[in-house]
């Protein structure tokens, strides 16, 4: 099983990457094989490095091939992200 945090910046237009967000994203998240469960967290408190994120994503539930097979989708190559996998 997967746990997956997905960490966001604060966006340089809040707006935009809401609506984002909420009518691709979440749409594409509640798709994904094996996903038991995802929460989103705003208001996050300040790093070690001084900067609050503007929003945590955890989705929880899928082995490593469908998180894999799911960040290797078309959809998902057009985003850019940095994805990194750590050990189990």
């Amino acid at each position: 099983m997967v746990r997956l945090l997905v960490l966001y910046n604060q966006p340089s237009d809040v707006r935009a990457f809401e609506k984002q967000f909420n009518e691709v994203l979440v749409p594409l998240t509640k798709k994904m094989a094996g996903l038991r469960s995802y929460t989103v967290s705003r208001n996050i408190a300040p790093s070690l490095r001084g900067e609050a994120y503007y929003m945590v994503a955890e989705w929880i539930g899928m082995t490593r091939q469908q998180c894999n097979g799911h960040f290797n989708h078309p959809k998902a190559k057009r985003r850019p992200c940095r994805l990194r996998m750590l050990p189990s």
